[in-house]
């Protein structure tokens, strides 16, 4: 069966089938030449995800230093420090290392199956 037909009797033969069928194959409209306000839209939306997405650490961490009661230890200290979480004691660095462990992979993730999308295609 052909679903991508090259030649004028492989596209009648094809539409013939598909009416049988009550399908109407016909060609796609071309988009209007000035319509850019989806893309626009769209693009909007994802500039004031991306503002929101860095802007909101940077706010809790203001607010936090601004209310806090005892002054916060250094860096290294807490890297080094035991943190008790729901699943028993760790370090601070390996609670670290499991928070940023799920994003990281998705991100390979997504950087993979794009690379592959293009190798395909």
């Amino acid at each position: 069966m052909v679903t991508n037909p090259t030649s004028k009797e492989s596209q009648d033969d094809l539409n013939k089938r598909l009416r049988s069928l009550k399908i109407d194959r016909g060609t796609a409209p071309a988009p209007a030449p000035n319509n850019r306000s989806p893309k626009l839209l769209l693009l909007g939306v994802a500039v004031v995800l991306a503002v929101v997405f860095f802007a909101l650490p940077l706010l809790i961490h203001r607010t936090a230093k601004s209310r806090a009661e005892v002054e916060r230890e250094a860096r290294g200290d807490f890297l080094s420090s035991p943190v008790h979480t729901a699943t028993g004691p760790l370090t601070g660095s390996s609670a670290w290392l499991q928070v940023v462990l799920i994003p990281a992979s998705l991100a390979l993730a997504a950087t993979l199956i794009g690379i592959t999308a293009l190798v395909v295609h």
